[in-house]
């Protein structure tokens, strides 16, 4: 959903990965939108270990440590 075509809905939703309730754990921040997602990284200095998932880069959390839970739908049979 990150790449949408109105850059304010984009704005809105990095707003809502870098909220300060996002930032207090690794829970709250999954809970804000699908395409937030959370620096697993002991290690990093980075301040907001919550953004949206296309936002980390390298300098800021090792991608193995990049946490972003697929959402799945499964539905049985009738």
């Amino acid at each position: 959903m990150e790449n949408v075509e109105s850059s304010g809905v984009c704005q809105n939703l990095a707003a809502l990965c870098g909220a300060p309730e996002a930032q207090t754990s690794c829970g709250q921040c999954i809970k804000q939108h699908p395409d937030c997602a959370w620096c697993r990284d002991p290690h990093t200095t980075h301040q907001n270990r919550c953004q949206l998932r296309s936002a980390f880069k390298a300098e800021t959390c090792n991608p193995t440590y990049v946490y972003s839970p697929a959402t799945e739908v499964r539905i049985g049979p009738h």
